[in-house]
């Protein structure tokens, strides 16, 4: 994400996982603090997620955001450490368990967009088994053409499920 923050004093990043500035919050400075927090992907793994947004508030500088994105309509990844899938009112009591208040919550994808993407993956997982590699394969290859195409034309339109999104932006 550094790119839409080519503007900002400063970039850090955490990761327990990856090559990053540090391996996690309680590592940075004690003084650091920062004017946006991104907490993408990361919350639906974590065990105690009010404790998460708590540290990560307790970064923030005087009028800083906290940016989350959660997956709801999601296959289950980087098991077991997949704990975790909010509705909109789930995350705002989510936020005020951990002393914040949602300022913006949107879904993520549309209809279109949780279709195809249930549909591929449930199609791909069938291509490593011998009986069922060439119909996922001959599936895959009809209905990429149509399906890709009507779920970015959904995103185009502005389509936006309330029901069955593939996830959750939330502003705190």
């Amino acid at each position: 994400y550094r790119r839409y923050f080519e503007h900002a004093g400063a970039y850090v990043t955490i990761d327990p996982h990856r090559a990053a500035h540090f391996p996690s919050l309680d590592d940075l400075p004690g003084d650091a603090r920062f004017d946006c927090i991104l907490v993408i992907e990361v919350l639906e793994h974590a065990e105690d997620p009010v404790l998460v947004l708590k540290r990560a508030a307790a970064r923030l500088a005087p009028g800083g955001r906290i940016w989350v994105s959660v997956p709801f309509s999601a296959r289950v990844h980087d098991a077991p450490d997949d704990f975790w899938r909010w509705t909109d009112s789930g995350l705002k009591h989510l936020a005020r368990s951990a002393g914040l208040r949602c300022t913006c919550i949107e879904p993520r994808g549309t209809d279109w967009v949780a279709l195809a993407s249930k549909g591929f993956y449930c199609l791909a997982r069938r291509l490593s088994r011998p009986a069922t590699a060439v119909p996922a394969a001959l599936a895959l290859a009809c209905t990429v053409p149509f399906a890709l195409p009507a779920a970015h034309l959904g995103l185009a339109m502005g389509v936006s499920p309330v029901d069955d999104p593939l996830g959750y932006f939330v502003e705190l």
